[in-house]
């Protein structure tokens, strides 16, 4: 009987012994798999499982501490963004400026091309094919102005050039580029770059024939006339020297050139005016006296006006 209380107890004590080692092992188990499940997790953001694939960006997960949040990646679109060329991007396109002046529809440009224009007071900046210059000339900051602009052009524009330069002793007194208006198609585009890249200033500067070209040899329904100079009308009056008086007179009015612009303009421009053209002047460099001129010229045409320098 003795034996047999002593065999029960070792029994009993051996049983303890295997449940607390299964319990051991139990308990290392479970310790392992939290510290799995808490470690950080690195995922591709793909809806495939093409491992070699660079299919979205990969992101480190990090659980949380009590084991609540949901570990599993969230599946991103996979496919990259729209290109600015490719369908579902955004196609808006930037409406053309001159000089901050908004270009739509079909436009006649006046611009000065008289031999001031190389003067160097336009500050520093790049040119048409973006080198840096320290100081650049008048004419330097119209080519890379118009340059920007007609990249910026589609086909819905139409324009020509007039350009404002000449007297008796180097004419013409004043040019045309194509002397109506043409679509700008990629080709035309291509033209005109290269024309103002290339184009050669010569004296004289007669807004009066200038302006009234403008007006006279092109059509009524234009959307914008812009006028750019940097200085004022030149010769100054039609009686400037007695052997020439007759030919100056059919070239820029009757007294003096600045009154016959501001007295005759109105005329010419009414009807484009009418049918809703926006005159923009512009003016070039450190010009204070005609800048005066061209606010006056605006103002009395519903135009605006800007110093350009």
């Amino acid at each position: 009987m003795k034996h047999y209380h002593v065999a029960a107890k070792s029994l009993v004590i051996v049983v303890i012994g295997v449940c607390a080692l299964f319990l051991a092992a139990r308990m290392a188990d479970v310790a392992g798999a939290e510290s799995a499940d808490n470690a950080p997790q690195l995922f591709r953001t793909a809806d495939h499982d093409k491992a070699d694939a660079p299919s979205g960006r990969l992101l480190l997960r990090m659980p949380s501490k009590d084991g609540s949040e949901d570990n599993s990646p969230s599946v991103e679109n996979s496919n990259p963004p729209a290109e600015p060329s490719e369908p579902g991007a955004d196609d808006d396109t930037e409406t053309p400026t001159f000089f901050g002046a908004a270009i739509e529809g079909k436009v006649v440009f006046v611009i000065d091309v008289s031999n001031s224009m190389k003067k160097q007071d336009a500050g520093a900046g790049e040119d048409h094919d973006g080198r840096v210059i320290g100081s650049m000339s008048r004419i330097d900051l119209v080519k890379s102005e118009v340059v920007r602009m007609l990249r910026n052009f589609d086909e819905n524009i139409w324009f020509d050039f007039v350009w404002l330069a000449g007297w008796f002793a180097q004419p013409p007194v004043t040019d045309v580029w194509k002397g109506e208006l043409v679509q700008c198609t990629e080709g035309i585009r291509e033209a005109a770059i290269e024309t103002i890249e290339n184009i050669s200033l010569w004296p004289g500067t007669p807004t009066w024939k200038a302006l009234k070209r403008a007006c006279e040899e092109y059509p009524n329904d234009l959307g914008s006339l812009v006028f750019l100079t940097d200085g004022e009308p030149y010769p100054g009056t039609a009686d400037w020297t007695p052997y020439q008086t007759g030919y100056a007179t059919c070239e820029w009015g009757e007294g003096k050139h600045m009154d016959a612009v501001l007295r005759d303009f109105p005329g010419w421009f009414a009807e484009k005016k009418e049918h809703g053209c926006k005159l923009s002047i512009v003016g070039v460099g450190q010009i204070p006296g005609t800048i005066q001129f061209l606010q006056q010229l605006a103002v009395q045409n519903g135009g605006s006006c800007k110093n350009a320098k």
